[in-house]
Formats: C-alpha cells, structure tokens, sequence
C-alpha cells in the first residue's frame, strides 16, 4: 500500500511540472493568438488539455492521500479551470478580461503545486527522529 502511495505521489509530481510548463506555454500561445501569428486554436486546445490535467492531479491527490497542501491546490486548481473555461463566455467584455487575470493566480497555484510536489519528494518517507526529553536523560 506503502508503494503505491509513493507512485501516485510521484504521478501527481510529474504531472504538476507538465501543468506547470503548459500554463507558461498557455501564456506565449495567447501572445501568438493576439498578435496575429496564429489562430486561438492551439491556445483552446492547450487549456482543454490543462483542465482535463487539473482534474486529473485532484482525483491522484486524493487517491493517494498526497497531503492536505497538495490535495487543497489541486482542489483550488480544478475551481480556477472551471472559472477560466466559462469567463470567456462572460457578455460583458470587461468581465470576461479577468480571463487574463484569472489566468495569473492558475499560474501562481500550478507553482504552488509544483513546489509541494518536490518538497514533498525531497523529504521522502523517512521516519522523523525523536529525542527524548531532557529530563528523562539523567534518569
């Protein structure tokens, strides 16, 4: 059981970092769509890609119990897709511009998210050392 953990510790971890690099790319296929290089078709895709990941990191956060941090970011990830799928379908176009906003605090929970993910793989599961009380050493 022990082992299993540690492997859909280890997927949620790989899986953040290819989240990661895709919400940076989201960014750049954005910029190509606006300025004209390109349609907005490769930056749709990339988001419908990086929600169906969202959804995925929270259902491997919570089958492997991967700790309260990283299950609470994948939680909040899968809440911010939700939202950036629908606000650009928002009527009022100013409304619909939190879309970029929206787009900041994903980047900022995927870091997050990433950094739990590493943290947690450099710590391992070694067992904590406990001392012993001082007073009990004279005795």
């Amino acid at each position: 059981m022990r082992s299993m953990r540690k492997i859909v510790s280890r997927l949620h971890a790989g899986l953040s970092a290819l989240t990661l690099v895709a919400v940076i790319a989201q960014f750049y296929l954005a910029g190509v769509g606006a300025f004209g290089a390109a349609s907005y078709q490769a930056h749709r895709i990339t988001g419908d890609l990086i929600a169906l990941a969202s959804l995925l990191l929270l259902l491997l956060a919570l089958a492997g119990w991967v700790g309260r941090a990283r299950v609470a970011l994948s939680a909040v990830l899968v809440g911010l897709m939700v939202l950036q799928m629908a606000l650009p379908n928002v009527s009022l176009r100013w409304v619909a511009a939190a879309h970029v906003l929206n787009a900041l605090a994903i980047l900022g929970v995927v870091a997050q998210l990433f950094r739990a993910s590493a943290m947690s793989g450099r710590r391992g599961d070694r067992t904590p050392v406990v001392a012993e009380p001082i007073e009990a050493r004279g005795r």
